[in-house]
C-alpha cells in the first residue's frame, strides 16, 4: 500500500463473465451471472487515526480481484404489474491491502408498474 495525495486512475485488468437467462413459466424469468474482475492501483478509504479522531480518511491503493454472482427473478402478474427480485453477492480477494473493506451483500427489489 501507498500512501498519497494524488489521486491516480483504477485500472480494471480483466473482466470475465458469462450467465444464464431463461423462463420457468410463460409468467416467471430467471437471470444468473458470475463475473470476476481484477483490479490495479484500486482506491481504499482507511480512517485517518493518526491526526485526527478518527472523522478523517486517507487513500491508499492496492490489487483488487472481486467475484460478483448476481440472481434475478421477474414476475408479470398479467400486463400492468411486474415484480422484480435480485440479488448481489460480492466476494473481495485483497492483495496487500488494508483492513477497510470486506465482503459485501446486497439484496434489492423493485415493483415496477405500467
Amino acid at each position: 500500500m501507498v500512501n498519497s495525495d494524488v489521486l491516480r486512475n483504477t485500472n480494471e485488468k480483466i473482466n470475465i463473465y458469462g450467465g444464464i437467462r431463461g423462463n420457468i413459466s410463460s409468467d416467471m424469468s430467471f437471470n444468473a451471472k458470475i463475473s470476476r474482475a481484477s483490479f490495479d492501483n484500486f482506491i481504499y478509504y482507511a480512517n485517518d487515526s493518526l491526526v485526527t479522531y478518527g472523522n478523517r480518511f486517507r487513500t491508499e491503493y492496492g490489487d483488487l480481484t472481486r467475484t460478483t454472482i448476481t440472481g434475478e427473478l421477474t414476475y408479470n402478474a398479467g400486463d400492468k404489474i411486474k415484480f422484480f427480485g435480485r440479488g448481489d453477492f460480492f466476494i473481495y480477494d485483497e492483495r496487500k491491502a488494508v483492513e477497510t473493506i470486506e465482503s459485501q451483500k446486497r439484496l434489492g427489489t423493485s415493483l415496477i408498474i405500467r
